[in-house]
């Protein structure tokens, strides 16, 4: 069922009053981002946003949702150019020109001489076009429509892009930080090995296992590094900020995220957000008009036309009126007409059938996103329990080592099965704020309608 706003006869209204609000907030946000940089104190390129901040400045920059805007609002001035065709039009036209040689009776009309100039006043308006103009017009406003889920979309990209983005830096940040821990942990370890090898208490394999494990550990705190570096310029790209000199400090956020078990009522509300979904109805909706404008044109024409001119051979001294009806008929076109139809029939099956396809994939990415926030929810729960029994194996195996009952062997391999076991809950607390995102993807909501809520909000479990 197309959706009863297709039916708008004015739709820019709704476009400009969206745009100036999209303006209000984009000007609310860059604003704040202003000011925090100048609050940063020794680092004025460097400051802590939200998730919300962050992709408030991405929808204020990102030249994909420039691009959509500008889309949108050429086809909006297409549907004006289309109303424009049932309202009058006037022509002035004038023109001079100079004969050789004229006919006599030419000749006493101009009042003698070769020169003829000649100025003209034309009115035209159509009165009746067999519902061609209504057609187009409609055809031109549903594509408008289109147009604009295209803008939506791109608006949700952009906030998609940001979330994973940054809840990857949070994700590799804590990565991080659980693999400086285990480097400080190691060094600590090959350090005592070596004094107990020295006074003849541990074997060199001992002090040859640490080294290992040390070289192991920094090498995966480097990959870290690196990767996070990467994660944070990606961050930015995704924000549109180009400047290399700015930071952004991603919020920690360890509340994890909801998980839900029916996918149905979600994909109940996709049918009425998603933007993909709505734009190929449109898309129907103007290949049906289509079909009514090819067949228009089996039907007469009838326009108002009227013209005022004046001619003369120096000036234009002899004046002339007329007014009318003209009616035009196409009797054979060639078989053109027909095929139009047919044409534009074949448009409306295909769009049909796009129509089907973009919510089975809507569907699918519905059911999947549901299916990810259950997922990261049980690796959550079992990572954490890991963590829990892993922190615990190596307070264990660090006292039975300081008391001379245990091996360094025992306490590294506790050391880099806590370090795992925190990689693991990283990944899962952060795969969980990513799921959540692509559902409100999958679902078409809205970034601006999202940011700066509850994660679970308007959301059924």
């Amino acid at each position: 069922m197309i959706p009863a706003r297709c039916r708008d006869t004015t739709p820019w209204k709704g476009f400009v009053t969206a745009m100036i609000r999209t303006a209000v907030s984009v000007l609310a946000a860059t604003l704040l981002f202003c000011l925090g940089l100048a609050d940063a104190g020794e680092q004025p390129n460097s400051r802590a946003m939200t998730v919300g901040e962050c992709t408030a400045i991405g929808l204020s920059q990102s030249p994909r949702i420039v691009i959509a805007t500008q889309r949108a609002i050429e086809a909006r001035e297409k549907v004006a150019a289309r109303r424009g065709i049932r309202l009058p039009q006037i022509e002035f036209r004038t023109e001079a020109q100079k004969y050789d040689w004229l006919a006599p009776n030419k000749r006493n009309i101009l009042g003698g001489g070769t020169t003829d100039v000649y100025s003209a006043l034309n009115l035209s308006m159509l009165l009746f076009s067999n519902g061609r103009a209504e057609a187009n017009i409609d055809s031109a406003t549903a594509r408008f429509y289109a147009f604009q889920e295209d803008l939506r979309r791109a608006r949700q990209d952009v906030a998609l892009d940001v979330n994973t983005s940054y809840h990857n830096v949070l994700r590799l940040e804590a990565i991080l930080a659980s693999r400086e821990e285990a480097v400080k942990q190691m060094e600590h370890y090959l350090t005592v090995a070596r004094r107990k090898q020295d006074i003849g208490k541990a074997p060199k394999l001992d002090v040859l296992r640490a080294e290992v494990q040390l070289a192991d550990v920094t090498q995966a705190r480097l990959l870290t590094r690196n990767q996070l570096e990467v994660a944070r310029l990606e961050l930015l790209n995704a924000m549109g900020i180009q400047d290399q000199g700015v930071s952004v400090n991603p919020v920690k956020d360890t509340n994890p995220a909801p998980s839900f078990a029916e996918p149905d009522a979600f994909i109940q509300e996709a049918l009425n957000k998603n933007p993909e979904y709505l734009k190929s109805q449109y898309l129907v909706q103007a290949a049906e008009r289509d079909v009514r404008v090819a067949r228009a044109e089996f039907g007469p024409n009838v326009s108002l036309i009227a013209s005022y001119n004046r001619e003369g051979s120096d000036i234009p001294d002899i004046t002339n009126w007329n007014a009318g009806v003209a009616l035009s008929v196409p009797l054979f076109t060639g078989g053109i007409t027909r095929a139009r139809v047919g044409e534009a029939k074949a448009v409306v099956e295909q769009n049909k059938s796009a129509t089907e396809l973009v919510s089975q994939r809507m569907t699918l990415a519905v059911r999947s996103a549901v299916l990810s926030t259950q997922d990261a929810a049980g690796r959550l729960t079992v990572s954490q329990k890991t963590v829990e029994q892993a922190q615990e194996a190596l307070t264990i195996a660090q006292e039975k080592y300081a008391a001379g009952l245990g091996s360094p062997t025992e306490v590294i391999d506790t050391q880099v099965a806590l370090v795992q076991a925190q990689t693991n809950y990283s990944q899962a607390l952060y795969d969980g704020k990513v799921a959540l995102a692509a559902l409100d993807y999958a679902i078409g909501r809205d970034p601006v309608a999202t940011q700066n809520t509850d994660p679970g909000a308007g959301r059924n479990n």
